[in-house]
């Protein structure tokens, strides 16, 4: 059976249903015309008319009616056709079937091995998010002690200890968002073009804010709150040393790592403000989130573990710092022999110098009189004579000479304008007096008395006065 008898059905029984539909049209309309022709019989030219449009509808309605016989034989012979051959349409159904089945079972396979493939990509794959995601597992990951986003929050603040505001002053929500997509991609650390410290301090905190897991453990939460609530220090700090044992090693690992720079960061809290308390406000509640808000409530213990750090936290991360934090400590005692160097030599230089530069300006010597060291080292110290510098003596004397002129001129300056001020002063007050005086109380010609008939002042004259020399 060919493929199209199908179609040729679904056309002739739509032509069947417009063609009948047409001759009910047809016979409703011939049924008006001829009540109209009856209507119409006593009068012959209407009735005439109406007879002419009742024989072409009736013709017309043959037409129809011819056609749709055509169309009902095409209908049937079709259907029929189609009932009659079966068991060929069973056979083409049989097929068909068969080649899904074998499409199916080809893409079967093909998925089954795509998806062993992807299931290996997807364990291979190392960039996944960090905000957000378990300490440990992170950890593991990146095969690393310490968090991706506390080392390169902690590599910038180290540079910027002085910096004021930092954990306290919020940075771009947009820049924040893009250093955090930045950690999110995996991109190495050295291609993060991160130096803001309030962005680097608050990288920190959304990381920690961001854990599922607080650094301080939701297991130790109750220990942690009953530990905030002990007054003694020394025993509170016997307490911490307890807990800390029972934490996770990687939490412990990077709650150290925290607390020793946090320690660095108030120590110089005498320029960027940052004392134990300002920091345990705004880190505890990022180390431990209860479900009723008390992740503040250990502001205290923070403040005891930064204090106490060396104490609490033996082991040192110098591998996660930059590398001029990691050497501090070996040059610790020559920059203080160099700081002691130094205040010794400018204690004793300064007011040497001070004494023979105000010699000099006072007298004034000869260039021949200056002495050749006026600084005295002490005697532990070798510092080698060096000749004054008798190139600025001049210059300084005649400076001295021009500011002590130039103060002498706007003393004079002041002096002469506060004679001048009170002469005017005086000026005014002389004419002000002969004005006074010289009030003429005589009313115009012909009026008499100080006020007119209708009630109102009249007008005086007042004698003008030229000069002071005729008052």
């Amino acid at each position: 059976m060919e493929t199209n008898e199908f179609s040729l059905i679904d056309t002739e029984k739509n032509t069947y249903k417009k063609q009948s539909r047409e001759i009910s049209n047809l016979e409703n309309r011939l049924s008006n015309e001829n009540r109209r022709c009856e209507r119409t019989k006593y009068d012959p030219e209407f009735y005439e008319k109406h007879k002419i449009r009742v024989d072409e509808l009736q013709a017309e309605l043959d037409q129809c009616a011819t056609a749709l016989a055509i169309t009902e034989d095409k209908l049937g012979f079709n259907m029929y056709n189609v009932i009659s051959s079966e068991k060929d349409l069973a056979e083409n159904l049989v097929q068909y079937v068969n080649v899904i089945e074998n499409w199916s079972a080809e893409v079967q396979a093909i998925l089954q091995e795509s998806h062993h493939k992807v299931f290996t990509l997807m364990e291979n794959i190392k960039v996944r998010p960090v905000f957000g995601e378990d300490l440990r597992v992170h950890l593991e990951r990146d095969q690393t002690r310490i968090a991706k986003p506390i080392v390169c929050g902690v590599a910038v603040l180290e540079e910027n200890l002085e910096e004021q505001g930092i954990f306290r002053v919020g940075p771009s929500a947009l820049t924040l968002k893009k250093v955090k997509a930045q950690l999110d991609s995996g991109l190495p650390q050295e291609k993060i073009k991160l130096k803001d410290p309030h962005v680097a301090s608050a990288i920190i905190k959304s990381y920690l804010r961001d854990l599922p897991d607080p650094l301080l453990t939701k297991e130790l939460a109750k220990e942690w709150l009953n530990i905030e609530n002990i007054q003694n220090e020394e025993i509170q700090l016997d307490h911490i040393k307890e807990t800390l044992e029972k934490m996770p090693v990687q939490h412990r690992d990077n709650l150290s790592f925290l607390m020793q720079f946090l320690r660095r960061l108030v120590e110089k809290c005498s320029i960027n403000l940052m004392t134990y308390d300002n920091i345990g406000i705004v880190i505890a509640p990022n180390l431990l989130k209860c479900k009723d808000g008390e992740g503040g409530m250990v502001m205290r213990c923070v403040v005891t573990m930064i204090k106490h750090s060396h104490q609490l936290f033996p082991e040192k991360f110098d591998e996660y710092l930059p590398k001029e934090i990691e050497v501090i400590g070996v040059i610790e005692d020559e920059k203080q022999e160099l700081t002691v160097m130094e205040k010794q030599i400018t204690s004793a230089a300064i007011p040497s110098i001070v004494v023979s530069m105000n010699a000099c300006l006072k007298e004034e010597p000869e260039l021949e009189d200056l002495p050749t060291c006026p600084i005295d080292p002490p005697h532990d110290i070798q510092v080698p004579a060096k000749k004054y510098d008798d190139t600025r003596i001049p210059s300084i004397i005649q400076l001295r000479r021009d500011m002590k002129g130039a103060s002498d001129k706007r003393n004079m300056r002041s002096e002469a304008g506060k004679s001048t001020y009170n002469m005017t002063q005086k000026r005014s007050s002389r004419i002000r007096q002969v004005r006074n005086s010289s009030f003429h109380g005589t009313a115009k010609e012909g009026e008499g008395g100080d006020i007119t008939p209708k009630g109102r002042p009249r007008k005086f004259t007042y004698a003008r006065v030229s000069s002071l020399d005729d008052a």
